[in-house]
């Protein structure tokens, strides 16, 4: 890491200071601006290219016993300035390095607070922190954001907190009524999109915004209230539910500091499919911590297929022959994982494994052919059985945990993610998260979380009437993924047509084409990456599963090309000296004319994945393509929910 650090006091330092009560901080390249309004009252506005885009909007911090931090603020002592250049070598994630410049300002006021701010030229944020003595309970903290207009958002509106597999809509302020915002979300205005979202994540319940009744054009802070009485139910009984709730919403120390209010600004949509201020905003991994050992990598999934293995000579299933095949199939291809999903052990006790299943046996014959094991599990279950199961799955020679059906973010399961990311470092087991909320930095402090759901998925298709659609497909790397990683889970091998898609549970199939779900894997940032088809599918089509095998799940460079919300998108990815873009687009059929300029001079060979001829009535038709790419302009037509893998060898 390479560090350059200024911090110096305001009477040293040329700060904006725009009247007696206003501060303002920029951005490095000086297009952005988020100023304070200390008047009766917190108020803050962002500025970009010299206009106002968000006006004077509140935010407090009110504890229960009546004080609430931010109204009547008085400062207590000088602002101070930091001014820092930061170079970050992650230990997993979308880019070898990445750069960090921003300018920061503190703000210490009487009452034991402060308030951070600070403005890249990709974004603003803002925190609290606080030093007061002892507990204390949050009873709301108020974030506002009141806008120019009736903004139009591309978001998730639920009626309930915690729906993170819902679908993306468009919808403008006036129209959401009473529904509750998920994060991240998109403002549309003219000459810019503003996303909205948080960072560092931790003790803390996660934050919804719903409309602001009082206020036009205003969306204001929500959350889920501190659980204090819970019930079994949910799918199949695997969730605690919170059946009633405290007078507050958090109860925490008084010395910490909170979550950063992150405001992510592009001038076009393309710019939000490439941005690092979540991972930058977030708590770093403890340098004296050893994380050497996490191995990111492609899992071979078995519960997408329902195990349909066919041309086998054993009966296929949840027991230890069919996963012996995964192994075979997984080591012959190196993938570097296999997932034992629901089924291998009684779901409610985890260490009361399944007859069929001898998990001793297929994890010392994965080791063997240098592949891992990762077990599945019911969140409520394991945080019973955490110690004791971990120590287990670690004594087998397991190598990680798919960890499922949290379904919450209030304080308490927030709490759960970092005990059970904690415990499972200290064991050298990765995490996947299913049934999650969206992630929020906590993989930057503890690199073993190797994937989030908290995505409408493939899986969707298996028990949807609406399906996965390639809407959806086009719209998520523009939002989720601002937040981090996204296990959407990609492979499907039975590819449909619009009119011919069907919900079939056991024998499933993706709406769109081949190639659609082949530009999935460099589309989505997955560290841990599933192939969700059944092995035997594979095998019978050895081109594609030799084009999805080589395909890296960590990145040394990643570009954004072109793409537009909801619509199509194309990105870049570089590891070593290959490159693969990878293109997407919705029902829409269209032609994209990619500039490969950023390309170095050298020649490249190139191996071409795109749309068959037949594609929009057959979704499985494909057409691949090699030779040498001579210039750095190319035309590529994608089919009705397609797609196209390019890969590019120097």
């Amino acid at each position: 890491m390479i560090r350059l650090l200024f911090s110096i006091c305001l009477c040293c330092f040329s700060i904006t200071l725009l009247a007696q009560a206003q501060f303002s901080v920029q951005s490095p390249n000086k297009k952005l601006s988020f100023t304070l309004h200390v008047e009766n009252t917190l108020l803050y506005s962002i500025q970009y290219n010299g206009n106002t885009i968000v006006s004077n909007s509140p935010i407090a911090l009110q504890l229960k016993g009546g004080k609430t931090l931010g109204k009547k603020p008085k400062l207590d002592g000088k602002p101070q300035r930091n001014s820092v250049r930061e170079t970050w070598t992650p230990i997993v994630y979308k880019k070898a390095s990445i750069e960090e410049a921003y300018e920061e300002l503190i703000l210490p006021f009487k009452g034991g607070y402060q308030l951070h701010l600070r403005a890249y030229d990709a974004g603003v944020a803002y925190r609290f922190s606080t030093q007061l003595e002892g507990e204390i309970e949050i009873e709301q903290e108020q974030v506002s954001i009141r806008f120019q207009d009736n903004a139009k958002l591309t978001a998730m509106p639920s009626e309930k907190y915690h729906d993170y597999e819902s679908v993306y809509k468009n919808k403008r302020i006036d129209k959401l009524k009473d529904s509750k915002i998920l994060l991240p979300f998109v403002v549309h205005a003219e000459g810019y999109k503003l996303a909205i979202t948080e960072a560092d994540l931790y003790d803390y319940p996660g934050l919804y915004f719903k409309r602001d009744a009082t206020q036009v054009n205003s969306l204001t802070s929500d959350f889920p209230n501190y659980p204090n009485a819970f019930e079994i139910g949910g799918v199949k009984k695997f969730n605690q539910l919170v059946k009633g709730t405290e007078d507050f919403m958090a109860r925490t120390e008084g010395t910490r500091t909170f979550p950063w209010r992150v405001f992510i600004l592009a001038a076009e949509d393309k710019e939000l499919l490439n941005n690092d201020l979540v991972y930058l905003l977030s708590r770093k991994v403890d340098e004296n911590t050893d994380f050497s050992w996490v191995k990111p990598g492609k899992v071979a999934w078995d519960w997408w297929s329902d195990m349909n293995l066919y041309n086998v000579d054993f009966e296929a299933g949840i027991n230890t022959a069919t996963y012996m095949y995964y192994i075979d199939f997984a080591a012959a291809n190196g993938i570097e994982y296999i997932n034992l999903d629901e089924g291998w052990s009684d779901q409610y006790d985890l260490l009361d494994v399944s007859e069929e299943i001898d998990v001793q046996a297929i994890i010392d014959y994965a080791k063997s052919k240098n592949v891992g094991v990762i077990l599945w599990c019911v969140a409520r279950v394991l945080d019973k059985q955490m110690e004791e199961f971990m120590d287990a799955a670690q004594a087998w020679g397991a190598k990680g945990l798919k960890v499922d059906f949290m379904d919450r973010d209030d304080q308490l399961m927030v709490d759960f993610y970092e005990r059970c990311a904690k415990a499972a470092a200290a064991r050298q087991l990765i995490i996947n998260y299913h049934g999650a909320y969206k992630p929020t930095g906590m993989n930057r402090a503890y690199p073993n979380i190797l994937n989030h759901e908290a995505v409408r998925g493939l899986e969707y298709s298996k028990f949807n009437k609406e399906g996965a659609t390639p809407e959806q497909a086009v719209t998520i790397p523009f939002l989720r993924m601002l937040s981090g990683y996204m296990d959407y889970t990609p492979g499907a091998m039975r590819n449909a047509a619009r009119p011919n898609w069907r919900m079939i549970w056991s024998q499933p199939m993706s709406k769109g084409t081949r190639c659609h779900q082949m530009a999935m894997y460099v589309m989505y940032e997955a560290p841990l990456l599933m192939l969700a088809d059944m092995p035997t599918a594979y095998e019978q089509e050895p081109t594609i599963l030799n084009a999805l095998k080589t395909i890296p799940t960590t990145w040394d460079e990643t570009r954004a090309i072109d793409g537009k919300i909801g619509e199509y998108a194309v990105i870049a990815r570089r590891r070593g000296d290959t490159w693969y873009i990878a293109g997407m687009t919705n029902w829409e059929e269209r032609t994209l004319s990619l500039d490969l300029s950023f390309l170095s001079k050298d020649t490249y060979q190139m191996e071409l994945f795109k749309d068959g001829i037949n594609a929009n009535r057959v979704g499985r038709d494909y057409i691949r393509e090699t030779g040498t790419l001579e210039n750095t302009n190319l035309d590529i037509q994608l089919k009705q929910g397609g797609g196209f893998l390019l890969k590019l060898t120097r």
